[in-house]
């Protein structure tokens, strides 16, 4: 509980001084950019974790065909989300950007 409450009260202090040093308009970009990546690192977490689960299992099994298999299967499914994510990402983004998002920028 002790930990809980030191990392609350830093990011209070943290939000406090990020917005007085950035402003309105780009503290609100970070914060977007900050939940786009942290989304993103959740997502790959997970993905990681389950394939470390599945290469494990046949690594206790003992089989090296099964090791090579998981390897194999989950290389091609870690470039398929990336290539999923990148064509979505890209379109969404830039019709996000030119249609919902007003910058002033210096």
């Amino acid at each position: 509980y002790i930990r809980l409450a030191i990392i609350s009260i830093r990011g209070l202090l943290y939000t406090r001084f990020s917005l007085q040093a950035l402003g309105i308009s780009d503290y609100g970009l970070y914060s977007v950019i900050a939940c786009i990546i942290t989304f993103i690192s959740i997502i790959n977490t997970i993905m990681v974790t389950t394939s470390n689960r599945f290469i494990a299992i046949a690594i206790g099994k003992n089989d090296q065909e099964e090791v090579c298999r998981q390897f194999n299967v989950n290389l091609v499914i870690h470039v398929l989300i990336a290539l999923l994510t990148v064509a979505i990402a890209l379109p969404a983004g830039h019709w996000y950007i030119m249609h919902h998002v007003s910058y002033d920028g210096d």
